[in-house]
């Protein structure tokens, strides 16, 4: 309960995997962490208990043990008291795309970047509209010619579902419009 501990297994052929190992511990929530090549990046959220509420932070590392310092990262024009539960990164073609329930209006949000530290002002893609007790943890998948943002949602009775919204591109896609469970 005093700080959240990465791990990771690795395999060559999917199949036959290593045993764990700890990348690195920190004080921030729902990581999301991509290989570009040459470093891991890694976005992460605060969180109360550690004292890094509000932050939505980048950090970077070669090996993935060793970290450089948290940088801030801004959402529209928004640099501190940001109020996301669980997000996700993702790169395609260039770009960043950050998706994330905003934890108040329990909607899924997405906004872009070109440097993965300055987001564009958040778009709604699904609006709970009070149909759901939550939804939780949003991705976002590109592919050749769509994207898809799978979500959970927890019903009035707290059964969990995975729901998916897809379509040509990000600004198109909607989520349910009415509670269908």
């Amino acid at each position: 309960g005093t700080s959240l501990l990465l791990m990771r297994k690795w395999s060559t052929d999917g199949v036959h995997w290593s045993q764990f190992e700890i990348m690195a511990q920190t004080e921030y929530l729902s990581p999301s962490i991509l290989w570009d090549g040459s470093k891991y990046q890694m976005w992460a959220i605060g969180y109360n208990l550690w004292n890094t509420e509000g932050t939505f932070i980048y950090q970077e590392s070669s090996d993935g043990v060793h970290w450089t310092a948290p940088v801030p990262c801004s959402i529209g024009q928004i640099h501190s008291g940001i109020d996301i539960w669980h997000g996700a990164v993702s790169k395609y073609l260039g770009a960043y795309y950050l998706v994330y329930i905003d934890s108040e209006m329990q909607q899924v949000l997405y906004c872009s970047s070109e440097d993965g530290i300055t987001f564009t002002e958040p778009k709604v893609i699904v609006d709970n509209g009070g149909y759901w007790l939550h939804l939780y943890r949003p991705a976002l998948l590109f592919e050749k010619d769509a994207v898809t943002c799978f979500y959970g949602i927890v019903n009035q009775a707290n059964q969990w579902y995975i729901s998916s919204s897809s379509g040509s591109q990000v600004d198109t896609l909607s989520g349910l419009q009415e509670n269908c469970i």
